[in-house]
């Protein structure tokens, strides 16, 4: 004879009358009544027996999930730990059980912490559990933090398949568009106005000095920005540094203020779009 394996968060008690049975075979007992409270699916199911899949009252209710699905989805719903938002492929099939079981406080829980600072989902993952149930505002934020992504990487790739063609373009969208307006701003002479004066002259001995430092950053960057998301360390890469420090091949003097140049730098990229609107 075989006994039944209960979770260890749902052991039989005085004020429990109801038992779940995950897909793996381990048992949860609840409380009948706060189960039906939390829940849409399993207030229908126990408040009208004709549809309970049961044999008798004391026969375990049995539903597809895993044990670890269903102990995320009722710690969630009953408050006893927060969505378990460090496992992405559990948090999601979690949100995917309370959808079905009709369990609006596991959802609206799992939601407000998916952009929380306790998650471990990564934004793309964020962004296809956001598209597929068009929470608005996570979209967006989502979006705000796949700037700094390669769009191209495998790892992004596997899981950019899940969503449809519009709401891949708009990651693609956002970035080009920060590398549309990296090239406005490094060109804007009201910022830059040393680099991108026309005759290159030296502000000492009034000389010509040839290659232009600040021409060359710009090719470099505009061309980086193409296969590598912009990022405000680029700030800190060794041609802007070069370019920042940059003297007269006449007489040696400065050409930038340095420390000048790469503030500017920084605000540039921190002005640079991080978001589109939802409906672009």
């Amino acid at each position: 004879m075989s006994y039944p394996k209960f979770h260890p968060s749902f052991q039989p008690g005085s004020d429990t009358d109801i038992v779940l049975c995950s897909r793996d075979g381990i048992s949860f007992c609840v409380f009948s009544q706060s189960l039906k409270l939390a829940s849409g699916w399993f207030n229908r199911l126990l408040t009208e027996p004709k549809d309970v899949p049961r044999s008798s009252p004391n026969e375990p209710i049995r539903i597809p999930e895993e044990a670890s699905v269903v102990a995320g989805l009722l710690k969630t719903t009953f408050s006893m730990e927060m969505p378990p938002v460090d496992a992405a492929d559990l948090v999601i099939n979690v949100l995917r059980a309370a959808e079905y079981y009709e369990m609006p406080t596991a959802i609206m829980l799992i939601r407000a912490c998916l952009t929380s600072d306790v998650s471990r989902v990564s934004p793309i993952g964020v962004y296809v559990i956001a598209c597929e149930r068009s929470w608005e505002r996570e979209v967006e934020w989502a979006l705000s933090r796949t700037i700094r992504m390669d769009l191209c990487s495998p790892e992004v790739a596997k899981e950019l398949v899940r969503l449809d063609g519009s709401a891949i373009m708009k990651l693609f969208v956002l970035q080009r568009r920060r590398r549309d307006a990296l090239r406005e701003k490094l060109d804007d002479s009201g910022v830059f106005d040393k680099g991108n004066e026309v005759l290159q002259t030296c502000p000492r001995c009034s000389r010509n000095f040839g290659d232009n430092p600040w021409l060359a950053l710009k090719t470099w960057w505009l061309s980086r920005a193409e296969r590598v998301p912009i990022s405000v360390d680029d700030v800190d890469s060794d041609m802007v540094q070069v370019t920042a420090e940059a003297t007269c091949p006449h007489c040696r003097e400065t050409l930038y203020d340095a420390t000048h140049t790469k503030t500017n730098l920084r605000a540039m990229i921190k002005a640079l779009p991080t978001t589109l609107e939802v409906n672009d």
